[in-house]
Order: C-alpha cells, then sequence, then structure tokens
C-alpha cells in the first residue's frame, strides 16, 4: 500500500514540476528528483517532495495557509492547477507520514 502512494507522491511532483516548468520531465531528470528527495532533512513526505520541488524549479510554492487564504476569500476558482496538485501532494504526503 504505501508502494503505490510514494508512486502516486512522486507522479504528482513531477506533475507540478512540468507544469512549473512548462515542459516534460526526462527520466534523469525524474532520478534527480528522486535523489532530491532523498536527500532531504524534511521529516514529512509531503516537505520531501515540496523542498524537491523548489530545488528543482527555484519556484517558491504556496505553502497550505495561502491556498486555504485564498480559497476563503475567493473560493475553488481561485486555486490553480498546481495549487490542486499542492493540495494533492499534501494529502499523499499525510497518508504516508501515517
Amino acid at each position: 500500500m504505501a508502494i503505490a502512494s510514494e508512486e502516486r507522491l512522486l507522479q504528482i511532483t513531477y506533475s507540478i514540476i512540468e507544469l512549473v516548468n512548462r515542459q516534460e520531465l526526462r527520466t534523469t531528470s525524474k532520478k534527480l528528483i528522486i535523489n532530491y528527495i532523498k536527500e532531504s532533512l524534511q521529516v514529512h513526505h509531503a516537505a520531501k517532495a515540496r523542498e524537491a520541488i523548489e530545488r528543482y524549479t527555484n519556484e517558491e510554492l504556496p505553502d497550505l495557509e495561502e491556498l486555504r487564504s485564498r480559497f476563503n476569500q475567493h473560493g475553488i476558482e481561485a486555486l490553480n492547477e498546481v495549487d490542486h496538485l499542492l493540495l494533492r501532494l499534501e494529502h499523499e504526503g499525510k497518508f504516508l507520514d501515517a
């Protein structure tokens, strides 16, 4: 069960990076991202994935509080595709951390 969740977490991570960079990842890039996750000193799975995304893309991702604030102020329409994937990433990460 955990292997499937780890794979989903990786797929979400790749999807976020591809959206941010606007290009498909190569196999070598995916291996580098996996290495970033393994090297991370973060404790939680979602935090490891977020760190890898930020490290690979050089982009700062919105945190959960920012996403919640945007949603509460403007509704679901205020969240873009990356935001939705970030929420899925957090969900998968929490499942793996349990």
